[in-house]
């Protein structure tokens, strides 16, 4: 019995590892979230029903302080998307970037697959990992509008973790103008208040 326990959790920690959660979100339960409680009473029934949360479509803009716990849920959301047998991927705004306008990737076959995924989290979703030249800005731009419309339009959750308050410090004006219209139909935005739980977890 103890194998086999074994052999299943191997298996998730397999599916985890194919979808980039990193790892040290891999053994933790979003039942043992010490932050917000308002917040952890809402994303608790997100999670219980997540059959329910993938067919209503929407998706989510949480935003907050440095170590409020955005990672730490969304990914909890991921693995349990996996465990249902959903298609996830857990990716940051710099990587996207770095790939989007690296000669290394094709970046048309690259936003194909991020707009693939049953369920995508996007961490990190700020504009500090934006690079400040008018070209990369508009590649940037155009690129997340391409992957945001086609996944909203689709109705595929997409979980964007920020500590931005909007999208119009994100993306220049032309994309934040598109991209905001697309949320405002699409995006449940989150706040996720609280103090930085790293820096309380050092003490």
């Amino acid at each position: 019995e103890g194998c086999d326990v074994c052999t299943r959790k191997a298996a998730r920690m397999m599916q985890y590892d194919k979808s980039c959660i990193p790892m040290e979100f891999w053994n933790r339960s979003f039942k043992d979230f010490n932050g917000n409680k308002n917040f952890k009473r809402f994303f608790s029934e997100k999670l219980k029903d997540i059959d329910g949360f993938y067919d209503k479509g929407k998706s989510m803009f949480i935003y907050g302080n440095f170590g409020t716990g955005k990672s730490y849920s969304a990914c909890c959301m991921l693995k349990i998307a996996i465990t249902k047998g959903y298609t996830a991927h857990y990716t940051n705004m710099s990587d996207v970037i770095n790939k989007l306008l690296s000669r290394e990737h094709d970046s048309s076959s690259y936003i194909q697959e991020l707009s693939s995924y049953d369920f995508l989290v996007i961490d990190e979703f700020d504009k500090r990992w934006v690079f400040p030249s008018e070209k990369s800005q508009i590649i940037f731009g155009s690129s997340m509008e391409n992957i945001l419309r086609s996944r909203f339009q689709n109705m595929l959750p997409t979980i964007m973790c920020s500590n931005t308050l909007s999208f119009d410090d994100i993306f220049t004006e032309e994309y934040s103008k598109a991209i905001t219209s697309l949320s405002n139909k699409y995006v449940d935005l989150i706040p996720l208040g609280g103090i930085d739980m790293r820096r309380k977890n050092n003490v």
